[in-house]
């Protein structure tokens, strides 16, 4: 198995509850099974990060 390096984005929610990562679809409709949402290039993650004011960007890798 290789490990597949790719980039997510995570945020602050609320400042007592750590950091969250975004998730695919729309955000008022996510809960703990929805997709994580990876970008293949770090360029790509930071257009999300953008949209979040606590937006952090992180490497997210799995295995193939």
């Amino acid at each position: 198995m290789a490990l597949v390096k790719k980039y997510a984005v995570m945020f602050e929610p609320f400042e007592t509850e750590g950091l969250e990562y975004v998730k695919e679809g729309c955000g008022a409709m996510w809960d703990d099974k929805s997709p994580i949402k990876t970008f293949e290039t770090k360029e790509q993650a930071e257009v999300e990060m953008k949209k979040w004011n606590t937006g952090v960007i992180v490497e997210y890798g799995y295995e193939t």
